[in-house]
């Protein structure tokens, strides 16, 4: 097979899928069977967990067919449009097998598929409703409307519309999960039971190309989680609703600030950059164990390209006029374990709790995503901005270098000193303090080591005793 026929084999698979999708079909690509074999593509009808239908895209006639045999509605696509079709079924097993030219050749394909799904004649086609869209984005204007109206047309839910496009701008929406099941030699889709209510409108978005899914998983075996993506170019949509959602919901932000108070609600989501991946049990006992704050030090000249909530870092701190130094300081300090523990994880769990977070879910973890940009546009960061006391912002993300500092690798301080904008005599003061406890001995500059620990568990009490003091006054100014 050619690049050229191996490309247009993934084009006819996608555009299949687009065209399920839009009549409320949930596909699925690479379907595992029995034997080890795969179907190109299947479908899933209302809430079942087997599907239905089955689709196989070639260039051969003489395809393998015992593939479509157990599927009630089995499909054969013929990807070579200059094939010779002499008849619109083939037989295969005594099963009766149609064929089809591509979908983007003429709408035999998709009048099938209206046909099983009793569609009503007025619906418009698959195509129809693309290109409006692609008018509307082209012509950035009014994009959002029409596809608001798109969807009243097609008697969906506004609300949950909106609701799975958020969800899937925020680092995406978990939709089910995929599993082998060797007992019956199929892979089930199950769906998650938060998501259920969601189907419809999930499906058509991702029909007319508004969300495509991604798996998440190592294997069919062990399951696969489908997540749901936005487009990029639907992202402008995304923010609007995302603007819109958070400015409904001002009085429960306020309710919010005065449970926390603003400097821990600003610390969690700029220190964060509206993403808190959330700690199991068995890593917090961890941490703890062993003595050290956990801290996220080890890029401190961090990617400044767009984050997993769609926004542009870089834009951001600007937008909110923060300097690099200051937000590499903010970005220490938050994220010492204590301050996690104690305010990252209980204003992400209340954002999610009041609908202005996401939870999504990565190969080995799970994460709370926030539009943070607009909340903290929403609730007034410049007031606070001006008032907050770096200084003391400075000393907290200084004890958590030091306390994260290999004494055998130098760079590892002095690198993070430079990068939060410090200077040694201050390093020097914090380590002073460590040294006259009989802790430490003081910097030893030019040397293979930093410093010398004489106690490494109570050096590292004293650096959490510090820390936790120097968080708890930051909060009460």
């Amino acid at each position: 097979m050619t690049t050229n026929s191996v490309d247009r084999n993934g084009e006819i698979k996608d555009l299949v899928c687009k065209i399920l999708s839009y009549y409320s079909i949930d596909p699925s690509t690479e379907y595992p069977i029995y034997g080890g074999e795969k179907v190109d593509v299947v479908g899933f009808t209302g809430n079942a967990h087997l599907p239905e239908i089955g689709i196989e895209i070639t260039n051969s006639m003489n395809h393998n067919l015992s593939k479509l045999i157990n599927f009630k509605f089995p499909y054969l696509v013929i990807e070579n449009e200059n094939a010779n079709i002499s008849s619109n079924v083939i037989k295969a097993d005594d099963k009766s097998i149609k064929l089809f030219q591509s979908p983007d050749k003429n709408r035999d394909f998709e009048d099938e598929i209206r046909i099983i799904q009793s569609i009503k004649s007025d619906t418009p086609y698959y195509f129809e409703i693309c290109e409006k869209l692609k008018i509307s984005i082209e012509n950035e204007n009014g994009s959002e409307t029409l596809l608001l109206d798109i969807i009243k047309g097609e008697k969906l839910n506004i609300d949950n519309v909106k609701n799975v496009i958020i969800r899937s701008a925020l680092g995406g929406f978990p939709v089910g999960i995929h599993k082998f099941k060797s007992k019956i030699g199929a892979s089930v889709f199950e769906r998650f039971s938060d998501t259920a209510n969601l189907y419809k409108e999930e499906i058509f978005l991702e029909s007319i190309g508004v969300i495509y899914k991604s798996d998440n998983g190592k294997s069919y075996e062990i399951g696969k989680t489908v997540i749901a993506h936005l487009n990029e170019e639907y992202r402008n949509i995304a923010i609007e609703l995302e603007k819109e959602l958070v400015e409904k919901n001002n009085s429960k932000l306020k309710n919010l600030i005065d449970e926390y108070g603003k400097t821990a609600i600003f610390l969690s989501l700029i220190g964060s950059l509206g993403e808190y991946f959330e700690i199991t049990p068995e890593e917090n006992k961890i941490m703890k164990n062993i003595g050290r704050t956990y801290t996220n030090i080890l890029s401190l000249d961090c990617m400044l390209g767009v984050s997993a909530t769609g926004f542009s870092v870089k834009s951001v701190l600007k937008a909110l006029n923060i300097d690099k130094t200051f937000f590499q300081n903010i970005r220490v300090a938050a994220n010492t374990h204590y301050f996690k523990e104690n305010y990252t994880e209980k204003v992400f769990n209340s954002l999610l709790n009041l609908g202005l977070a996401n939870k999504t879910y990565g190969k080995n973890h799970s994460k709370i995503i926030s539009p943070y940009p607009i909340i903290i546009q929403e609730i007034g960061f410049s007031s606070w901005f001006n008032e907050i006391d770096r200084n003391l912002i400075t000393k907290i993300s200084l004890w958590s270098i030091l306390n994260n500092h290999n004494p055998s690798v130098p760079n590892t301080l002095f690198d993070s000193i430079s990068a939060i904008g410090s200077e040694l005599y201050q390093i020097n003061e914090i380590i002073s303090e460590t040294e006259n406890r009989g802790l430490t001995s003081s910097l030893i500059p030019g040397n293979k080591n930093t410093l010398s620990l004489y106690d490494s568990k109570k050096f590292h009490e004293y650096c959490d005793m510090k820390i936790i003091e120097l968080l708890e006054e930051l909060m009460e100014n």
